[in-house]
């Protein structure tokens, strides 16, 4: 994986963090907070595995 496309996923986790720290300050501007928390880690722990090289984009 290229450095363009490490920054891209990092940029994109960092994204990804703000939304979940915004739903953890203010579950009570969501209609299912958890469900979106959860949603928000699924997507953060497959960029993390990208970014660990834990899964690859080679096909």
């Amino acid at each position: 994986m290229d450095d363009l496309m490490k920054k891209a996923l990092r940029a994109i986790q960092d994204d990804l963090e703000i939304q979940y720290k915004e739903i953890e300050a203010n579950p009570d501007n969501y209609e299912h907070p958890e469900k979106l928390k959860q949603q928000l880690d699924e997507k953060m722990e497959v960029i993390r595995g990208y970014l660990e090289g834990r899964w690859s984009f080679d096909v």
